[in-house]
């Protein structure tokens, strides 16, 4: 018998180089969606860690303002007369308020003792303004609200400080909150 050896040169049809395509197209989509979620969660997280910093950066400093003069930081509570006051801190910037210069600090030994917490900070944040001389983006609000637990009149010995550092990102609002009780030291 006599066979006939056909040439046959293996190549791809149509439909499987569309397939193919189909199929690689899909997976670039899914890694640019997964990279595009990522890089949003890692700006959320920096955006929270600068909240962070800026929460516990007024903390000290109202913590500081208690130690030096505990019935002037009481006052702070109760200004409107009732027994809240809320301040908006974006502004509240402890090396800002001092004439105080760094080569005063570092080479005459000088320390700042005016810094206090000014009603020009009394009120609500109204937008998001951002945060003057702050290392992250000017996005952030940042207000105080410090509440006296016993009725005005008296000095209290009790102040409920209740921080809030607030941002948006992409359409959404985040917060980071602090809460603390701060007393009278004897």
């Amino acid at each position: 018998m006599y066979h006939k050896i056909i040439n046959q040169k293996s190549a791809f049809s149509l439909l499987e180089v569309i397939i193919a395509i189909g199929i690689l197209t899909t997976v670039i989509v899914a890694a640019l969606q997964l990279t595009i979620l990522t890089i949003r969660n890692l700006t959320v997280r920096e955006h929270n860690l600068y909240a962070t910093y800026y929460a516990e950066e007024l903390y000290n400093f109202l913590n500081s303002e208690r130690e030096v003069d505990w019935a002037a930081f009481a006052d702070k509570s109760t200004v409107s007369g009732g027994s809240s006051t809320t301040y908006c801190a974006n502004t509240l910037n402890p090396l800002a308020d001092m004439t105080i210069t760094i080569n005063d600090i570092l080479f005459n030994g000088s320390y700042p003792t005016n810094l206090k917490l000014s009603d020009n900070y009394r009120g609500a944040c109204l937008h998001f303004q951002g945060i003057i001389n702050g290392p992250g983006d000017r996005i952030f609000k940042r207000e105080v609200t410090l509440t006296s637990l016993i009725p005005p009149g008296s000095t209290p010995s009790q102040i409920q400080v209740d921080l809030d550092v607030t941002w948006v990102d992409y359409g959404q609002e985040y917060h980071v909150p602090l809460q603390s009780l701060f007393t009278v030291h004897d």
